[in-house]
């Protein structure tokens, strides 16, 4: 018998989906451990040794019968396809993937209450769906001479299916027909309601759960506003106030069983999970500052640190205080989510709030304002721009404030509110002391921004939204460092198996002496770099054009592991001339070539010129490279590199 077209159309739709999903499994990458995998092989790899041949199985028999059912010609002659029928029982084999492509979109679903509905949604389509293999089953067994749908046998298989559909979903509010049925049926009807009682039960359990978890918080917050009239009323509390902390209870009680299943899930991750989170959490939002970007981008070991430990999340409420003019100030801020004010104190006071003189700190005079007057009407939610709106400073996601408690004593210099509900990334200056001083390059780089910092907020006016000095003010190559003793070679301990500390240190010393006098006959130097590398490695990563040295066999290190001077000579003569670095072999020492351009710079980023760059570039490639970089106006001071390492001297090296 022919299916009704509404049951031929859904065979189409379903087969059509499931085909579709044949296509998209084939560009959708898939988790490698903990590795996202996105390239094309592997996902085909990965797809066709696990659910190919299963979708084909499944899909293929479904689009034969349905191009073959309705021709009556190829249906008589190839009466084998009946056996698709049979095979057509296989399409029960997609509720296993079915299962886990929901278990997918379950997992990506992060709203409590999305989730809520649409677990609500599945228990109903699951209930439908029993429902539709009883009244299946029951018209199987009524379809007999004397059974109950004997009436029905000429019928419409649309109207046969409806009244067998009706009958199993009475028995889910205890109404059914007992009369006039065979034995087989009413035994089959005895099951029907139990089945029926079963699926009844757990769809009051889950919606009455999910009533009773409101009726459980309404009640905690019902004796929450109990207890704080009473302390309002044995202490006196302003109606405004008792205002703010009642808002303030009832975000802190909707947010206080999120943040529990948290902890508890936090609690289960190894240490190195958990950091990972974090980063990823709070990694995106701390790079917007220019000082944690760049160490971020040199030290990726300590950014990683830094926020999965300096940091802390706080929420804020409408209306709440951030901090006022005047408070000691110990917690630097990033906006995480939500919308800030910030006021100045000159502002405030310009408006008739109070003042009393604190004392002076720095050459400036420190003021307190009281939580009175005009101040308390801004911060309270019913007025919380009120005449300041327009000369109120707005911090949104990624804005920072109160940056200058990390470098010297502070007291806030205005007053902060919160517009609308929002979360706070806050560091204590104490926790980034302790994790920047575990990271030698990382506390030196934070001494030189922080020279320019100070700088720069002696001569502007005081506030807590300071913008930072650009990164040409303190990076490495901007300053100055003079050492005044003997220095050990940078990063001596840490060289690469392939790099020779004497070869090294001569060419720190060549470079310098070059710097520091000049070439031959006083001729002033153009600015160099000398690249101590392996000369196998570093043949793949560049090219020099002109060299004069190919052929010889020219050490810059004797076989007493110092420089020899004939060579130095040679060089000074010959090698600093033109453009180009000059490439030194990093185990014998040997003068590799003059002029030698490195193939790609992208690893020097896009600060500085095109020198300074390729010198960021170089050092990171060939297995890590030791360079040495003179400016045009240097005179003794190079800037050394080592992998993602950068550092000044302008020492002498102890010999």
């Amino acid at each position: 018998e022919k299916e009704p077209s509404g049951v031929f159309v859904c065979g189409w739709i379903v087969n059509c989906f499931w085909t579709l999903d044949i296509g998209v499994s084939l560009i959708t990458g898939f988790h490698r451990e903990t590795q996202l995998e996105v390239r094309w092989r592997s996902i085909i790899e990965f797809y066709m040794t696990r659910w190919f041949f299963f979708d084909v199985l499944v899909v293929l028999p479904d689009w034969i019968f349905l191009f073959f059912q309705y021709d009556e010609n190829l249906e008589d002659g190839l009466s084998t396809l009946r056996v698709l029928k049979v095979i057509r029982f296989l399409r029960l084999m997609r509720l296993i993937k079915l299962q886990r492509l929901i278990g997918d979109v379950f997992g990506r679903i992060n709203s409590d209450s999305a989730l809520a509905s649409m677990r609500l949604f599945a228990l109903m389509v699951m209930i439908l769906m029993v429902m539709h293999v009883i009244a299946c089953m029951w018209f199987l067994i009524g379809d007999s001479k004397h059974g109950w749908a004997a009436e029905l046998r000429n019928g419409d298989l649309a109207d046969r299916y409806w009244v067998a559909l009706l009958w199993s979903l009475s028995h889910l509010q205890g109404s059914t027909c007992m009369a006039d049925l065979q034995t087989g049926e009413r035994i089959y009807v005895a099951v029907v309601m139990l089945i029926s009682l079963a699926l009844t039960g757990l769809f009051i359990a889950s919606t009455t759960n999910k009533l009773q978890e409101g009726v459980d918080f309404a009640r905690d917050l019902t004796s929450q506003r109990s207890a704080l009239r009473a302390f309002a009323q044995r202490n006196r509390t302003s109606p405004e106030l008792c205002v703010q902390i009642r808002q303030h209870l009832e975000a802190q009680m909707i947010s206080r069983d999120t943040h529990s299943r948290d902890e508890r899930l936090l609690k289960l991750l190894s240490p190195g999970l958990y950091k990972d989170l974090l980063f990823q959490m709070r990694g995106g939002t701390c790079s917007r500052h220019v000082l944690f970007d760049f160490l971020g981008a040199r030290n990726s070991r300590f950014f990683r640190q830094m926020c999965s430990e300096g940091f802390e999340t706080n929420t804020w409420q409408v209306g709440e205080t951030v901090f006022c003019a005047g408070d000691a100030c110990k917690h630097f801020r990033f906006v995480k989510t939500g919308c800030f004010k910030y006021i100045h104190s000159s502002i405030l006071h310009t408006q008739g709030v109070k003042t009393r003189v604190r004392g002076t700190y720095g050459g400036y005079t420190r003021s307190n304002f009281e939580a009175d007057g005009a101040a308390a009407t801004f911060a309270s939610s019913n007025n919380l721009l009120g005449e300041w709106e327009e000369r109120a400073q707005t911090l949104t996601e990624g804005n920072y404030i109160s940056e200058a408690c990390l470098w010297t004593l502070w007291e806030c210099c205005g007053l902060c509110v919160s517009s609308e509900e929002g979360t706070m990334y806050t560091m204590n200056t104490e926790t980034f002391r302790e994790v920047v001083t575990q990271y030698p390059e990382v506390l030196w780089m934070s001494v030189l921004y922080a020279r320019q910092f100070v700088l720069k907020l002696n001569k502007t006016p005081m506030t807590d939204l300071l913008e930072p000095p650009q990164v040409s003010e303190w990076e490495p190559e901007a300053i100055d460092v003079v050492h005044s003793e003997d220095q050990d070679l940078p990063w001596e301990e840490e060289l690469p198996s392939h790099i020779s500390k004497h070869v090294a240190r001569a060419a720190v010393k060549l470079a310098q002496l070059i710097a520091s006098e000049g070439l031959d006959e006083n001729r002033p130097h153009h600015g160099f770099t000398v690249i101590v590398g392996d000369e196998e490695k570093l043949a793949t990563c560049g090219r020099a054009g002109f060299n004069p040295f190919q052929g010889h066999d020219l050490r810059l290190v004797n076989s007493q592991g110092q420089m020899d001077k004939d060579v130095f000579d040679t060089l000074r003569r010959n090698a600093f001339h033109g453009d180009g670095a000059i490439t030194l072999d990093s185990q014998t020492g040997k003068v590799i070539a003059s002029g030698w351009f490195v193939g790609d710079i992208r690893l020097g980023g896009s600060a500085g010129g095109a020198r300074s760059r390729s010198a960021k570039a170089i050092a990171q490639q060939a297995g890590n490279c030791y360079v040495i970089k003179a400016s045009e106006d240097s005179r003794g001071k190079v800037i050394l590199h080592l992998g993602t390492n950068v550092q000044p001297f302008s020492g002498k090296l102890k010999e």
